[in-house]
């Protein structure tokens, strides 16, 4: 494979969104990339094997495990007002939460581009200035003005998946890339 080939894949697999529980996005990205490489079997725990045709008797048997799951979130309630309440899902640090870009997933099975809100600051008290941000105190929004505009139009509900929009890129001149999903 051809280094500006391998590029390619790894931006789409760290392109493509993979919460925990919603990962179809990234196994098709792998089915897609490794269709050359030999025939894909999956079990009901949702791990994905790739098999070897030309495996010859004798010859070691090689295992790569990885998981293709990433942190995310998922929306827990909506809000009159149109914004969407949400839970993290793995392991997210509060404080760097605020402003993320994500992409919500709709009954449709598109993506809703949104932003992390919290309460701006002129409105808050000085304690609430003062005190650490808490996930469970900001929300998504979309840019809806109502529940029923998140659950007519934007056919958003209740645990829909949430993943960062954090377009992959590559830097030529350090050989490294910039994205999610890396570990």
């Amino acid at each position: 494979m051809k280094k500006d080939d391998l590029i390619l894949s790894i931006k789409r697999l760290s392109d493509a969104f993979g919460i925990s529980g919603f990962e179809d996005d990234v196994l098709t990205v792998i089915r897609e990339e490794g269709i050359d490489l030999g025939v894909f079997s999956e079990d009901r725990m949702r791990n994905l094997y790739l098999h070897r045709p030309d495996y010859k008797e004798g010859l070691p048997t090689i295992q790569l495990n990885a998981h293709t799951d990433e942190v995310g979130f998922m929306v827990k309630a909506i809000r009159p007002d149109g914004m969407l309440e949400f839970i993290p899902i793995g392991g997210w640090i509060a404080t760097n939460v605020p402003a993320h870009q994500v992409m919500v997933k709709n009954m449709a099975g598109d993506y809703i581009p949104a932003i992390v809100a919290s309460k701006p600051p002129h409105f808050m008290t000085e304690t609430e200035r003062n005190a650490p941000l808490d996930i469970s105190h900001m929300v998504l929004d979309v840019g809806a003005s109502s529940s029923e505009e998140i659950i007519n139009e934007y056919q958003i509900g209740i645990g829909a998946p949430v993943t960062p929009l954090v377009p992959c890129s590559y830097d030529a001149i350090h050989d490294t890339f910039i994205g999610k999903a890396f570990d």
